[in-house]
């Protein structure tokens, strides 16, 4: 965890810890603490597997920025190679997910029969993909939403979206780098211009 995201944790840690179990805010909190907890932990699971491709990389995490309009991008990871640039959305969650694109929700249903909605990951990633293509000119750039935890259970999902647990993520790279071995990118370059546009 790095940059903002070590502050954001540390914040939360330090106000749920100060604020009084009865006050009207707590859950919420606490809720939110949770979220910023298995999300580090989700790609921190990320970076380990990552140890395993054949190719070598840049890895750019809990990347923010602002694109048209001062609209918001938070991106788990981006990883920068030699043939392409990849977006992740990495989701640190258990239980059955069911993704509806109709109503653009992730639904989550617990073991105890409680069910959760979230906002829906292919469309995160699709409007992070879109903002990249605008800045990475004649880059390839790819998607991937990543599900860390073994036990999410994957039940309806889109068919034609790259959506997997963390298991299958270095295979899935490497056919990304089978797929674009012919494109020979300047890593460095590139990385530099994401980190420039970092807020």
């Amino acid at each position: 965890m790095v940059g903002g995201d070590v502050v954001k944790l540390l914040q939360t840690t330090s106000l749920v810890r100060r604020l009084p179990m009865s006050h009207a805010h707590f859950p919420y909190w606490q809720d939110q603490l949770s979220l910023t907890i298995a999300g580090h932990y989700g790609e921190t699971m990320v970076q380990k597997f990552l140890q395993e491709v054949s190719v070598s990389y840049a890895l750019l995490q809990n990347f923010y920025t602002l694109g048209s309009a001062n609209a918001s991008h938070e991106m788990d990871c981006i990883f920068i190679c030699p043939h392409f640039v990849l977006v992740l959305e990495v989701k640190n969650i258990t239980g059955t997910i069911d993704i509806d694109m109709n109503t653009g929700q992730l639904i989550r249903t617990k073991s105890n029969g409680t069910v959760e909605r979230f906002v829906n990951p292919v469309l995160q990633v699709n409007r992070h993909l879109k903002f990249l293509n605008t800045v990475l000119r004649n880059v390839p750039v790819v998607k991937g939403i990543v599900f860390s935890n073994k036990q999410a259970y994957l039940r309806n999902i889109p068919k034609n979206e790259p959506i997997f647990h963390l298991q299958r993520l270095v295979s899935f790279i490497e056919e990304l780098v089978e797929r674009y071995k012919n494109h020979q990118l300047n890593v460095a370059k590139i990385y530099q211009q994401l980190d420039s546009l970092r807020i």
